[in-house]
């Protein structure tokens, strides 16, 4: 989650090993955000490495990404398309999800 300082945060998922074409991740997050309006969230996609046990960080690399600001959202199941930093369209790449928003009162 990017925009206002209050509002950024990271979540990141499971890794799925061996399964680059269908992967299923079926797993739920969630942000509480402040101030909606500047708030962006990004879907990323990253190649994990990982050698015998040992996970490799520094040779994780970039598969996909989308970015979307918060209130242009719609809630339900949604395809997230993905792309690469340069803006090109990964075909067929792209995350199946569901979005959900809640207002939370003070």
């Amino acid at each position: 989650m990017l925009g206002h300082p209050i509002d950024q945060n990271q979540w990141e998922s499971s890794v799925v090993h061996k399964n680059g074409f269908n992967p299923i991740w079926d797993e739920k997050t969630e942000f509480i955000v402040a101030l909606e309006d500047l708030a962006i969230l990004e879907f990323k996609v990253m190649n994990k490495v990982v050698v015998g046990n040992v996970d490799i960080e520094n040779l994780d690399t970039h598969l996909g990404s989308y970015a979307i600001s918060v209130p242009m959202m719609k809630e339900g199941y949604r395809n997230i398309l993905l792309e690469s930093y340069d803006g090109r369209r990964l075909i067929p790449a792209n995350l199946f999800v569901h979005i959900n928003k809640e207002l939370i009162q003070n």
